[in-house]
């Protein structure tokens, strides 16, 4: 795909997804704990699941509408995801992003999230970025928090997840306020 921006952290590679990621993409996403807190990630999931979202993938970046990111060690290893999914009308867009389930604890989503958050003011300059979770996924809230996130509210029984309603709790940072973080803050 042309022109896709490809982010560097000190730990992380952000770059876009492959066909030759297909069976690491399938192994971390059919993990049903790792399905169990997103609201995209299908459950059971399986490789025609994974072929579909590949394609659309690009599709989304070529119109504007989203850039997903595969997040990867630094030896190119597959450990996750993360996503902007853009409102061009409004200068905003939404963060989403997911980690396999060996890669837990190890702040990969909190580094990750500081430099697309980055990127979304500094490369895209949107105004707001904002950000959902649901209620059940602390680790989550902690990461929205930690990458100076603030708390807007909590929405009861937002959406149906395997049967049953969840509350979903919503975090927003602005421009002007990333602007105000040190530099240690935005990675």
């Amino acid at each position: 795909m042309e022109d896709f921006p490809v982010l560097n952290t000190s730990r992380l590679i952000l770059d876009d997804f492959h066909e030759f990621d297909k069976s690491a993409l399938l192994k971390l996403i059919e993990d049903k704990e790792v399905a169990r807190t997103t609201l995209r990630i299908p459950h059971p999931c399986s490789l025609q699941d994974v072929e579909a979202w590949l394609a659309e993938r690009g599709t989304d970046y070529m119109a504007g509408e989203a850039i997903r990111w595969a997040m990867r060690l630094r030896d190119s290893e597959l450990i996750g995801g993360i996503s902007l999914t853009l409102n061009q009308a409004f200068e905003s867009a939404e963060l989403g992003y997911w980690v396999g389930k060996p890669f837990w604890g190890n702040g990969y989503a909190t580094e990750a999230s500081r430099k697309v958050i980055a990127y979304g003011f500094e490369s895209l300059q949107l105004n707001r970025v904002e950000a959902h979770s649901m209620f059940i996924n602390q680790a989550s809230k902690k990461i929205l928090e930690r990458i100076g996130m603030r708390y807007e509210g909590l929405h009861p029984q937002m959406v149906k997840r395997w049967g049953s309603f969840v509350d979903v709790i919503s975090f927003g940072i602005l421009r002007s306020d990333y602007l105000l973080m040190g530099d240690e803050d935005k990675l």
